[in-house]
């Protein structure tokens, strides 16, 4: 019998951990699975520690985590094999294409008006920061955006726009509030959740390029979410807000960025996340003014859908190539923080 457990589930505290522990260990399985894909988890002491229980137990277990975390040198010390998986790209594959969850644009719409925006967690600086810079620089007229905001997110955004007074910043918020895409969001302790899936296609078919909000701003190496695979999987070329060279990270991968396409420096080699962000809103003016080649856009983002596809397939070979076990065994792209069970 082999067990597969998300060891997210792994708690920071000893004890809750030996209780997991020995719960699997009284399964007497024969080969247990310990995945850690959502988020880009570190090994943290309790992780290692549960490692050398079942080490010491004589089970036989393999590691699969977010291949995010695969250079952190705690790696090397497990005791039972560690494979890195690049699990966000396989549930986007997975949920939409295998299981069609949604639908899928087409087509790049060339001759759309508007781009599109969505913010998620409001709270950092390329969400909430940049929405705020893209209000003074006019260019929010053309934009459909997103803004989500509760009282347990309501403080940590107003961090961001420290310059603006609070009547400001209160008017601000009252004014942008909404969400187009009728994204269902998981209310936690001040925080929310949205795995992206399902979504609307017709963000995508009305939209003419996406300024995707990553997740951070100065994560080394640069760390890549669905929203970046849903752009590609719904063919529409972008400008990304995210960490420092993501877009030369994309590259390696054999995405094309964009970010090379207009008369002006890239924004993805600028140190300061200030300045990057300004530069952003230089693409999106280049962008809105229509200074482009549309048969290279339409190339280019057909491109990034086929080779969506294959870095999907890819993965899903170097999975199980590793563990010796088809993939749905032992990888579930539910939303388990929204409560899915597949």
């Amino acid at each position: 019998m082999i067990v597969s457990v998300r060891a997210e589930n792994i708690a920071f505290d000893i004890k809750d951990t030996l209780k997991i522990c020995q719960e699997i260990l009284s399964q007497r399985p024969d080969h247990v699975f310990l995945t850690m894909l959502w988020e880009n988890w570190k090994p943290h002491g309790t992780v290692v520690w549960a490692d050398n229980f079942f080490h010491q137990h004589n089970i036989k277990v393999t590691w699969i985590v977010n291949h995010w975390s695969k250079d952190d040198a705690t790696w090397k010390k497990f005791k039972n094999p560690v494979v890195f998986f690049d699990f966000v790209l396989w549930r986007v594959y997975n949920e939409v294409i295998v299981k069609g969850k949604n639908e899928i644009n087409a087509r790049w719409n060339s001759s759309a008006t508007q781009y599109l925006f969505l913010t998620g967690k409001p709270y950092k600086e390329q969400r909430i920061g940049l929405l705020y810079l893209l209000y003074k620089r006019k260019l929010l007229d053309k934009c459909n955006y997103s803004l989500f905001m509760d009282p347990g997110m309501y403080e940590k955004s107003r961090k961001i726009l420290p310059d603006i007074s609070d009547e400001e910043f209160k008017s601000f918020v009252e004014m942008h509030t909404r969400t187009p895409d009728n994204a269902v969001y998981v209310k936690q302790v001040g925080d929310m959740h949205c795995g992206g899936i399902p979504y609307d296609k017709k963000l995508y078919s009305s939209s003419l390029f996406k300024v995707i909000s990553e997740a951070s701003m100065d994560s080394d190496p640069p760390y890549v979410t669905e929203k970046v695979w849903l752009t590609l999987l719904n063919r529409n070329p972008f400008v990304i807000a995210g960490d420092l060279n993501i877009c030369k990270y994309l590259r390696t991968r054999g995405i094309e960025t964009f970010d090379n396409i207009f008369n002006v420096p890239t924004y993805d080699d600028i140190v300061s996340i200030q300045d990057r962000l300004q530069q952003i809103t230089v693409h999106i003016e280049q962008w809105l003014a229509g200074k482009f080649n549309k048969t290279e856009i339409d190339d280019m983002v057909e491109h990034n859908y086929n080779r969506f596809v294959e870095l999907a397939l890819e993965q899903k070979v170097h999975l199980e190539t590793s563990i010796g076990y088809n993939i749905e065994s032992v990888i579930n792209t539910g939303d388990f923080l929204a409560g899915e069970i597949d």
